[in-house]
């Protein structure tokens, strides 16, 4: 078994979509302990099994990682345009004539001591249990505290505090809320499925369930609705709504999709109050 360890720079540009995933796939499986072995053939016909191990860093002008798997596992930083004045315009230009050609040497020797000397394990272990403390789960916990630890050990010559833990851990807490999961997204594409009902009405899925809850009906009849739901995999039973987990109406609606051979009843299921069982 070969074991590399190195490190991933690519640009990722919109029209290489199908590329873009396949990198982001190999990113994803570097970053997981328990990952498969990848098989590759010799000309002399015996297989090759290689584990990827190394860090990535992705560019691009969208962002699209679709995956909340993905999406977990990558610090996104974002450049804004920023005005300055003349003044801090020559500050930055002095500060950058300090970067001379031995300063990624200088740099890279600097991480070595820390790595070596146990800086880096002490930093990590105090922003684990500070992101920890903070409300962040384990992903976040394991992605940002590596980050925040070797900026650390990289800027400053001593161990990290844990009054200094606590504030970095404190400005990521908040970080990716607002932004939908993966079984939120499922759902959300579900609800988006048009339905064309009688031949004359169109609508989501989501807004026939609210058609259906309506007093007064200016459209198809309530049985006509209920009917054509049940042909797409959703059955509403008064304020419960039933998802079929393989029918080729549900099938149809999640084509082409990452939820599509059936995986969505997985995902859905990790919603609030959400409840395997019944027949849709």
């Amino acid at each position: 078994t070969l074991s590399y360890a190195i490190p991933l720079i690519c640009s990722i540009g919109a029209d290489v979509r199908q590329s873009a995933d396949a990198v982001i796939d190999a990113a994803r499986t570097a970053a997981s302990d328990n990952s498969a072995l990848i098989a590759k053939g010799s000309p002399e016909g015996r297989p090759n099994l290689y584990r990827l191990r190394f860090a990535a860093m992705f560019s691009g002008i969208i962002a699209n990682v679709r995956r909340e798997a993905d999406r977990s596992r990558i610090v996104f930083l974002e450049m804004h345009p920023r005005e300055r004045t003349e003044e801090q315009r020559r500050h930055i230009i002095t500060a950058l004539e300090k970067f001379g050609g031995d300063f990624g040497a200088s740099l890279l020797r600097k991480m070595f001591d820390a790595l070596y000397g146990g800086a880096f394990d002490r930093a990590l272990s105090a922003l684990r249990i500070a992101i920890r403390v903070s409300g962040g789960d384990e992903r976040k916990a394991d992605v940002f505290a590596h980050l925040l630890a070797a900026n650390h050990v990289l800027v400053c010559n001593r161990d990290i505090t844990t009054v200094e833990a606590q504030e970095q851990a404190a400005k990521i807490a908040s970080l990716d809320e607002g932004e939908s999961s993966d079984e939120e997204e499922c759902l959300s594409h579900l609800m988006g499925h048009r339905v064309n009902v009688e031949y004359g009405y169109l609508r989501t899925l989501g807004e026939w369930i609210g058609y259906l809850q309506e007093l007064v009906h200016t459209g198809p009849t309530e049985d006509r609705v209920l009917a054509e739901l049940e042909r797409h995999g959703v059955k509403v039973e008064g304020r419960s709504v039933k998802i079929a987990n393989s029918t080729t109406g549900i099938r149809t609606a999640y084509k082409g999709t990452r939820w599509s051979a059936g995986s969505h009843w997985r995902i859905i299921r990790r919603l609030p109050k959400a409840e395997p069982g019944g027949n849709a």
